[in-house]
């Protein structure tokens, strides 16, 4: 027969340490994978833009008067008139360069569409976005609320630089484009820094800015053929 001290400490509510840890939610490690397959549908969308963009006055045309034929009662028939265009070298279809290929600038508009989801992160949950820089959250109420202020600017930052290279992907000019993806590698470089003056977690930043200057000088023109 069991103690009544043995059954009153079964029954013992949780203490409130026991509540929070089965509160806890799981860590989210797979956050990274969400924002970047985010930013690849991001990118197949705007390809779909891009391609529904109205054309220039001198491309071709298709005209179907098939309403035409309809509310007469005669059977028309599609027909098609193309405006010739003169070749203009280097920047033909048949002779596209590697800066001029629309896949430049759907992968710019990946990387932006990253930076914002990373943006957002850092605003909604700004506790998740101290991981990405390997910082331990501070304990006093005073410093969590400073450093939280802090990473509502760095969110703040990445949604800025994430709409700008959305806007230069859509309808700026490639050189643009180029020159301010290689911009935000310097911003890469330098978030890399400070977490290295911290101790830990630089190449967690390091590790992308590369990609932004090598995206950058293929919009640039660097790899063209002469």
């Amino acid at each position: 027969m069991s103690s009544p001290t043995a059954s009153m400490t079964s029954t013992t509510p949780p203490t409130g340490n026991t509540v929070q840890q089965q509160q806890r939610v799981a860590p989210e490690e797979c956050i990274t994978c969400r924002i970047i397959g985010t930013g690849a549908l991001a990118g197949v969308g705007f390809y779909a833009l891009q391609m529904s963009r109205p054309k220039a006055p001198g491309a071709s045309t298709l005209k179907c008067p098939f309403a035409k034929g309809l509310r007469s009662g005669l059977k028309s028939t599609q027909t098609t008139t193309i405006t010739p265009t003169k070749p203009s070298g280097r920047r033909s279809l048949i002779n596209m360069t590697i800066s001029h290929s629309p896949y430049l600038r759907i992968a710019a508009s990946a990387v932006a569409t990253i930076f914002i989801g990373f943006g957002f992160n850092a605003i909604l949950r700004p506790e998740n976005a101290l991981t990405f820089f390997e910082w331990e959250p501070p304990t006093s109420a005073s410093a969590k609320t400073l450093v939280d202020n802090l990473i509502l600017l760095y969110g703040v930052r990445d949604i800025f630089m994430g709409v700008v290279i959305n806007i230069a992907a859509y309808f700026g000019d490639r050189k643009a484009l180029g020159w301010i993806l290689i911009a935000s590698s310097g911003v890469a470089f330098a978030d890399g820094v400070i977490c290295w003056n911290q101790g830990k977690g630089e190449w967690n930043h390091w590790s992308y800015a590369p990609m932004l200057v090598g995206l950058g000088s293929l919009l640039l023109g660097t790899l063209d053929r002469v």
